[in-house]
């Protein structure tokens, strides 16, 4: 398991992050280049795409269903847990039901809150550097490994990719 996240992170264990010095923002891949030509290009432009994927998808659970995005209440783990299949399942029902509602189209058409996305960015970065701290009670030589072991597995990730593509 692992976190996507953006090249802000450094990639280690748990954090999948993009090549850094590729190009990555589906912006990049324009009429005059569309496609990926190298592997770490075709990892960056499927990360991208997932990511933008995902923040959209929580972009519209939030917007929806506010207890989601409303951080003055606070439930157990398994509450939490409950609580996002709960809005994903009722969110579902209703994708399926009216194809055509506008939060979803909203969403699509790319004009969520940037504000509202910054503030979630921030959040992120917070559990991020939580997990950046227990990588630094491990020593500098089982950080190494550790990051080794992280970069092997994103690679063969990658090859695989490539080699489907």
């Amino acid at each position: 398991k692992y976190y996507l996240v953006d090249a802000g992170y450094t990639h280690c264990k748990g954090f999948l992050a993009p090549f850094r010095r590729t190009r990555y923002h589906l912006t990049e891949f324009d009429d005059q280049n569309p496609n990926p030509t190298t592997p770490a290009e075709l990892f960056n432009h499927r990360h991208s795409s997932l990511r933008n994927t995902v923040e959209r998808a929580f972009g519209i659970l939030k917007q929806r269903w506010k207890i989601l995005d409303d951080s003055k209440e606070h439930f157990d783990y398994d509450t939490q847990v409950d609580i996002v299949l709960a809005c994903c399942i009722l969110d579902n029902h209703i994708m399926r039901v009216d194809p055509n509602d506008p939060l979803i189209n909203q969403v699509q058409d790319g004009s969520e809150d940037n504000e509202q996305q910054q503030q979630e960015d921030e959040e992120e970065e917070e559990v991020v550097l939580a997990q950046a701290t227990r990588l630094t009670r491990l020593t500098r030589r089982e950080q190494r490994d550790e990051n080794k072991r992280w970069k092997e597995f994103r690679m063969k990730m990658v090859n695989d990719m490539w080699a489907q593509n």
